[in-house]
């Protein structure tokens, strides 16, 4: 739950307080972006990676709307930089990394959020494949086995995920309609389980561009909705 008045606090105070114990945080404004990757026996990266979310999955849930994220082929220095010198406070050997910080409006400053040793969720480790035309599953077993990293990391394309929900928005374009717009840019059309849909949608659009820009059109084609 988000409050954004005094207003708002007193009234939850009022009805809620003496109900149970709550954990309050500050309101962070900025975007959600992640450092994630694998790491050698030695706990040296052997692979890294990012996500960027046009929302937070609170929100997404919250106001029931649709969301997309995105892996793009350039990774910020900063995030590369203070991701690394994490992976090395951590000790994280023979496994994989997800990260979660916010970079702050309107300074652009990272703030860590969240340390995971694990995998990012969803279709995301499939999307490390889509980047980089390579096999991370391959290259894990490789890691444990011999401890090497074997395909080349050359990240040709911007990988990303947009949602659809059917039950609140009537979208301009049927599957079918973007199956031939987008072409072979259209990796997949993926039907989500109910347990997950208040995140990832009823139905999710795995797509790819070795261009930003032909990304984020492709996004918008996806998520038009009728007026």
């Amino acid at each position: 739950m988000k409050l954004g008045t005094k207003e708002e606090l007193q009234h939850f105070l009022d009805q809620h307080a003496q109900e149970s114990t709550y954990i309050m945080e500050e309101f962070i404004p900025g975007e959600m972006v992640t450092f994630d990757g694998l790491t050698n026996r030695e706990g040296k990266i052997v692979f890294y990676s990012s996500l960027t979310y046009n929302a937070a999955v609170l929100e997404t849930v919250e106001q029931d709307e649709d969301m997309y994220f995105f892996l793009p082929r350039l990774i910020p220095n900063d995030l590369i930089e203070m991701g690394t010198k994490m992976v090395d406070a951590f000790g994280i050997p023979e496994r994989f990394f997800h990260f979660e910080f916010f970079r702050t409006y309107p300074d652009g400053a990272l703030m860590p959020l969240e340390v995971n040793m694990r995998p990012p969720g969803g279709p995301t480790i499939d999307m490390f494949n889509y980047v980089n035309d390579f096999d991370i599953f391959r290259e894990y077993a490789s890691i444990v086995t011999a401890d090497h990293f074997q395909a080349p990391i050359r990240r040709l394309y911007n990988c990303g995920y947009v949602s659809r929900k059917y039950d609140k928005h009537h979208y301009t374009r049927s599957a079918e309609e973007l199956r031939e717009e987008l072409g072979s840019a259209l990796i997949a059309i993926q039907t989500i389980p109910g347990i997950f849909s208040a995140i990832l949608g009823d139905e999710g659009y795995l797509i790819r561009y070795p261009e930003i820009d032909d990304l984020f059109a492709a996004i918008q084609l996806i998520r038009e909705k009728e007026d």
